[in-house]
Order: C-alpha cells, then sequence, then structure tokens
C-alpha cells in the first residue's frame, strides 16, 4: 500500500508522456527485474523490501493504465465489461495465489514458492510487453479526452463534485476490501471455519464471477451509479452475514455475497470515475482513484492493527458502518453523462443536421 501512495502519481505521469506502450514495457521490465532479485537473494529480508518497492512500482504503472487502455480500444458501450474483465483476471490471480500458496510452501520452501511466483510473474511480463499496442487501426470511440497539461487536469479532477465524491466512497470501499483480505486469516479463524483457503475462493471467485457479469449490465442498460449504488448496498447482507452468522453455510453464504457484489463495485467505480471525470485522460483519474484508495487502506488497516481492541464483531461492525456510509453517500453521485453509445450519438447529430438543412 505504501507503494501504491508513492508511485500511482508518478505511474499516471509516464503513462501521460509516454503512452500506453511504453510504459507497460517498462512496467514488465521492473516485474523482471523485481522477480530476479527476489530469487537471487531470497533470505534477506532488505532485499526482499528492495524488490518490492520495485515490483509496486511496476503495479502502479500496470492499476493505472486500465481505464486508458479500455478507452483506446472499445467503445464506450462495452467499456465497463472490458474494465470487468481485467479486474476478474486480477480476482483470479489473487484466488490462485492465496488457495496454492499454502501448497507451495509445505515443508517450509519459501525459495520454491519465490522462484515459482517470480517465473510466473516474468512470463506474463514478457507476454504482455509482446502484445501491447498503442492504438487500435480505427479509433474506438468518436470523442476523445482533452489535450492538456498533467498539472491542469490534475487540478480540473479536483474540481468536479461528484468525482470527488466518487473518490472518497471508492476509496473506502477499497480499503474495506483490503483489510479484508489482509485479515482473511484472523476472520476465517474466528468464524472456525478452519481452513482459510476455502474462505478466501469463495469470497474472491464470486468477486470475479460478478466482476465479468455487472459491469456487462451497466453497459447494457448504460447506467453506471445505479449498478454502483447497488454493489455497494447488495454487499451489506453478506458483511450482516458473517456478522450473526452461527455455522459455516451462513458464513460461506456471506462471503459469496458480499465477495459478488463488493469486488464487482471496483471495475464498474473504476469506469464510473473515468466517465465522471471526462474529458480529463483517463489514467490521471485513476491515479487518483488508486492514490486515495491505497491511502485510506493504509490508514484503515492501521486503525484496525491492534488485536487488543479490535475483536472479531469489533471489525465488521466498522466495516458495515463504513459500507453503510459509502453506500449512502454514493447515492448523491451523479449518474454518467457518457454512457450512451456511439450510435446514439450518431443519431443526435444526423438529426441535428436533417433540423438545421430544414
Amino acid at each position: 500500500m505504501g507503494g501504491f501512495i508513492v508511485f500511482a502519481i508518478p505511474a499516471s505521469f509516464l503513462i501521460h508522456k509516454t503512452g500506453i506502450t511504453y510504459s507497460l514495457r517498462i512496467a514488465s521490465l521492473l516485474v523482471i527485474v523485481g522477480s530476479l532479485m527476489k530469487i537471487i537473494k531470497v533470505r534477506s529480508p532488505s532485499f526482499l523490501l528492495v524488490s518490492q518497492a520495485i515490483m509496486s512500482f511496476s503495479q502502479a504503472i500496470i492499476l493505472s493504465m486500465a481505464t486508458v487502455t479500455v478507452a483506446r480500444w472499445f467503445p464506450i458501450r462495452e467499456r465497463g465489461m472490458a474494465v470487468g474483465i481485467v479486474s476478474a483476471c486480477q480476482y483470479i490471480a489473487l484466488a490462485f495465489d492465496m488457495v496454492f500458496s499454502p501448497f507451495l510452501m509445505s515443508g517450509g520452501s519459501f525459495p520454491r514458492l519465490i522462484a515459482i511466483y517470480s517465473a510466473i510473474s516474468s512470463g506474463f511480463a514478457i507476454i504482455g510487453a509482446l502484445l501491447i499496442k498503442e492504438n487500435p487501426p480505427t479509433p474506438s470511440s468518436l470523442i476523445e479526452p482533452a489535450d492538456e497539461s498533467y498539472l491542469k487536469a490534475s487540478l480540473t479532477i479536483g474540481r468536479i463534485n461528484s468525482l470527488r465524491g466518487m473518490i472518497t466512497v471508492f476509496s473506502v470501499t477499497w480499503g474495506v476490501l483490503m483489510v479484508m483480505l489482509v485479515k482473511i486469516d484472523f476472520i476465517a479463524a474466528e468464524l472456525n471455519l478452519g481452513s482459510t483457503a476455502w474462505f478466501a475462493l469463495a469470497l474472491i471467485l464470486s468477486g470475479a464471477i460478478g466482476a465479468f457479469i455487472l459491469p456487462a449490465i451497466s453497459d447494457a442498460i448504460k447506467k453506471r451509479k445505479v449498478l454502483f449504488v447497488g454493489c455497494l448496498g447488495l454487499s451489506l447482507p453478506g458483511m450482516l452475514l458473517l456478522f450473526f452468522s452461527k455455522n459455516r453455510g451462513m458464513s460461506y453464504a456471506g462471503a459469496v455475497i458480499f465477495g459478488f457484489f463488493a469486488f464487482s463495485a471496483i471495475p464498474i467505480g473504476l469506469q464510473y470515475a473515468a466517465e465522471l471525470g471526462f474529458p480529463n485522460p483517463e489514467e490521471i483519474v485513476q491515479s487518483h482513484m488508486v492514490f486515495f484508495s491505497q491511502g485510506l487502506g493504509a490508514l484503515i488497516l492501521l486503525l484496525t492493527m491492534s488485536g487488543s481492541i479490535w475483536e472479531f464483531r469489533h471489525l465488521l461492525s466498522f466495516f458495515i458502518a463504513l459500507l453503510l456510509g459509502c453506500f449512502i453517500g454514493s447515492t448523491f453521485l451523479d449518474e454518467s453523462k457518457m454512457i450512451i453509445t456511439e450510435d446514439e450519438r450518431l443519431d443526435k447529430e444526423i438529426n441535428r443536421e436533417i433540423v438545421q438543412n430544414e
């Protein structure tokens, strides 16, 4: 989280100045370098910390370029779906990590764990660097972001009321999700589930499924706000099931409901924010989302670090209060003015031309 706070703004500046192709290739190189460093001195905590800092810079670049890449390659009517696919793939990778790491660590083989994950990371980094292209053969949209300086666009973002509210709501929601994942062993133990892996799988894979489905629905019905608000509101019953859980069935049901809606709110929120911030460049809007999300996530984590104060139900009560506040706050946001199809825009222009000619 600290790495994101430090690198989110520089990462978006790099994307803004060099484009998505060079930015991803730089990020891929950093992934490979960081992975090799981990393998070389796997037993050195200080060396691992430096390599992790390098990896965090690469991750900040990759996460900051999601919406701008989607905007280059997809029309507006498909962008929610595309960002959802990106998020779902992240969730699937996270689930893989949380489920298979204990098996890879069997016998205390930490170097083997690092070597396998470093090889996987480097392999995907090379594939991404080779496949990335700056622009499609033909433009994906009739409208383009404003060609403004990085500083001017950053200042403009701060003056958009709904976007400021969106960043706040999104950041608190993201913070709750991150702390849930950090404390997943503690939560699973308090629910007497025995295995953290199955609880993590229920939570995260349901989120991946939701991230495939709900952003695509927001494209189909041409609404961002109703889906985002709905996801926040419907995640609360899942958290309440965890709070009042009496058996494993209730616990897993709560994890599935909460994961499906809470994790789905992330890709919808990212695309929603990009549209609220238009015509400012998507990478600058997303960097603000990442920066404040990780900052609030780190703050929430620090507030909940003390086990003597935060008992299980106190922790869940805190999460429920935060999510309820996010749900209420999100109802005051404006709907996206961009979420109409290119065909509708073209029809309006044709009708306007007909009226003028008459």
